[in-house]
């Protein structure tokens, strides 16, 4: 039996992430995860970006001591600056443990590893390819320095760091084929969700479904952005595909902060009324609430080759609340769980006729049983891989074991 209290006594561990305090990848995607192994140490501290700073700011959450730095973004021309400010908080709190988030934040892991030495234990959450992925979606080139940069030092966190936690299984092939090392430290945990948040309690809320216009309508969801990971345009081609075949029963219920004129746009060069498309925008807080309203879920992530190691959040979200989802295809392991679960239906391609095919298949799946056993199967499928027991299963055994320093 572990005793935490004394395990914890000289340990103390250092977050590293690359958002502002209040982006939902801290509140949603961070913080949760923060306040499980913090239990595991004498002092948690947390260090995120804030661009409206200019000195740096202080505060503390549940225990956790924040550290906002006065940046906006990682930059070629701040990457010094943010790493000697890590630096001094490494060695002003005496840290032992960096636990850096994301492999553009594991950067600064590893340099400051190799500087510290082997008494500093580093682990890196949500290790998946970022260098490649924004080659892929566009935003940088091949050749760019950028790139280039990243994807070496992706490299070295792999080899280097103590512990990897992946998105999604499969991220050791990856590591494997692309840095020519094989991961032997690693554990798997994807997006999990709060089911105290997202559950039955939050569906259908007639005052919403009126004040929407939602009553007697099949909604279809979906909270997220356009651009970068996500499409845009086959977003639209699908929901025209969607009013093609329900007509003017079919709503989509946009949760997006999606400026209205760039929205208009979309729905003008598409030919689609405005009516069919309802949007709004809500703190995360009260997202449960919207999603609740929809009868299937949609999650338009870019279907390249390196999303197959991603874990999308929503996705947990969706299918804590019951909702069938429509997927790209070769998402995370989320697309063959939706296939293989006939919970949702998957994008075979990018084109009409797939589009035409997966409202097909939603239309069958909503009325080939109750909407209680669907939902009902869909919950259990969220329980068995979003259930917060895996994060707390892994960061049991990375933080209450003889392989972190102690």
């Amino acid at each position: 039996m572990y005793n935490i209290i004394n395990l914890g006594r000289d340990r103390n561990i250092l977050v590293v992430t690359q958002w502002n305090f209040n982006d939902p990848l801290i509140q949603t995607y961070t913080l949760p995860y923060v306040k499980i192994f913090s239990q595991y140490f004498k002092s948690t501290t947390l260090v995120c970006l804030n661009p409206t700073l200019k000195v740096r700011n202080e505060f503390t959450v549940n225990g956790v001591k924040v550290i906002e730095l006065p940046f906006q973004a990682i930059t070629s021309s701040n990457f010094l600056k943010i790493y000697f400010s890590l630096s001094k908080l490494v060695s002003q709190l005496s840290i032992t443990h960096l636990h850096s988030w994301c492999t553009t934040a594991g950067s600064f892991g590893y340099l400051l590893k190799k500087f510290y030495g082997k008494n500093l234990h580093l682990v890196i959450d949500s290790f998946e390819p970022h260098a490649e992925a924004m080659v892929e979606n566009g935003e940088w080139s091949a050749n760019s320095i950028k790139f280039k940069f990243l994807f070496y030092l992706e490299k070295l966190q792999a080899k280097n760091a103590n512990t990897l936690i992946f998105a999604a299984d499969g991220m050791q092939e990856y590591i494997k084929s692309k840095y020519n090392h094989i991961a032997t430290n690693f554990y798997v945990k994807p997006a999990c969700v709060d089911f105290t948040l997202f559950n039955s309690t939050n569906t259908k809320n007639t005052l919403l479904l009126n004040e929407l216009s939602l009553c007697n309508k099949i909604v279809a969801v979906y909270a997220g952005k356009f651009g970068g990971i996500y499409l845009d345009k086959e977003v639209f081609e699908f929901i025209k595909q969607c009013i093609k075949h329900w007509g003017d029963s079919f709503r989509f219920l946009l949760l997006s902060n999606i400026a209205d004129e760039e929205l208009s746009s979309w729905l003008k060069t598409y030919s689609i009324e405005p009516k069919y498309v309802v949007k709004k925008f809500v703190p995360h807080a009260q997202v449960a609430n919207y999603i609740g309203l929809a009868d299937f879920a949609l999650t338009p992530v870019k279907p390249v080759p390196t999303k197959r190691y991603c874990t999308p959040i929503k996705n947990g979200e969706y299918w804590a609340m019951g909702l069938p989802i429509v997927i790209t295809n070769n998402i995370s392991t989320d697309s063959e769980i939706i296939k293989s679960n006939a919970i949702g239906s998957v994008f075979t391609d990018l084109s009409i006729t797939s589009y035409q095919k997966s409202v097909i298949e939603i239309d069958k799946l909503l009325n080939q049983e109750s909407k209680q056993d669907l939902s009902d199967r869909i919950k259990i499928v969220a329980n068995s891989y979003r259930n917060f027991d895996i994060a707390i299963k892994v960061y049991k055994s990375i933080y209450l074991t003889n392989n972190s320093v102690n």
